[in-house]
């Protein structure tokens, strides 16, 4: 259980964790996420 909220759309899944403190945070989560076989998360940073 990687944890965060899903989100349908058109036909994908939408997974987001977080909110982060810092972006080394972010990036740590990110890889964590890539070695369970997700490797194309990305961090998208929002105001």
């Amino acid at each position: 259980d990687l944890g965060g909220r899903v989100a349908a759309s058109g036909g994908l899944y939408r997974v987001q964790l977080g909110p982060f403190t810092t972006s080394a945070e972010a990036a740590r989560a990110r890889d964590g996420v890539a070695r369970r076989g997700y490797g194309d998360a990305r961090i998208l940073h929002s105001e």
